[in-house]
This record gives structure tokens, sequence and C-alpha cells, in this order.
């Protein structure tokens, strides 16, 4: 004949984990929030970065926002100048060009579709600054996102 066997569980302890569990949950919504919108500045200064340069305008328009909704966090990096779509998906012109501002003349201003000024930044992780540069910003950060999500769950769970 079988013996019986008792089994005592703790329900303390059950109790605890789920409090736990509960608590790091409301944690990583919050720290996922925080992380996110540092990736989301880091975009944005890598944006900057990588935007081409001719008046200053586009680079000053690049903005980062993140927001919270219905359990999903998302951030949005980019700029609402007409002009930012343009630069970043029309295909570079080879050669040189002139260009021509308030009558006048720049003679060879344009080398291969990027001008002096955009030439003269630094390459940020081995990318151009130019053309594509919202791409290239994401193709840098694309790494960053997942220490983003993981730093904020072990943030969450100290």
């Amino acid at each position: 004949m079988p013996k019986r066997r008792h089994i005592d569980v703790d329900n303390s302890q059950v109790k605890r984990l789920a409090d736990k569990v509960s608590e790091t949950n409301s944690k990583f919504v919050e720290n996922l929030i925080k992380n996110v919108d540092l990736f989301g500045m880091q975009m944005e200064d890598d944006s900057k970065a990588l935007a081409p340069v001719d008046s200053r305008d586009l680079e000053q328009s690049i903005n980062s926002k993140t927001s919270y909704s219905k359990g999903i966090v998302s951030s949005v990096t980019g700029s609402n100048l007409e002009y930012a779509l343009r630069r970043h998906e029309e295909q570079p012109r080879i050669g040189k060009y002139n260009k021509y501002h308030k009558g006048v003349k720049y003679k060879d201003f344009y080398y291969n579709g990027r001008g002096e000024l955009t030439r003269a930044k630094e390459n940020v992780n081995d990318f151009q600054p130019g053309r594509k540069y919202l791409t290239n910003a994401s193709l840098i950060n694309r790494k960053n996102w997942n220490t983003t999500l993981i730093d904020s769950f072990k943030e969450s769970w100290r």
C-alpha cells in the first residue's frame, strides 16, 4: 500500500512573489518610458549629426517624441519640414555643382550631392552626413534599442 505524502505550500511566499511581479510590472513601464525617452534623444542627436547642412533649418527641425498608450511605448524621430523628406530620399547628384544663393554664385559648392558644410561635418559611427540621415541614425541605434529594453527590465526587477 503506497504511503500518502503530505505537501505543505507556504502561501505567504507565493503572495510575496505575486506582489513582486505586480510591483515590477509598474516599475518596468516607468523605466521603459524613461529609457525609451533617452533612446529617442540619442536618435535625435545622431539624426542631427548626420543631417545635411545648408541653412541649418533641417538640423534644427529634427525632434524626438516618446509616447505611451494602451500598453505600447514608442518613440518617433523626424522633422516636419517638406525639405526634410526630399533631402532624405533624393538620390545624390554625382559630380560638382554650383550653389546660387541670394544672387551669389558659389562655384563647385556641391560635390556628389553633398555641400561644403555637410562634407565638413564629422562621420558618426562610420556613416557620412547627408542623405538617409534618419535611416543611418536608426541603424546606429538598433543595438541600443535592445539594450534599452533589457536595462529597463533589470532596473525594474531590483
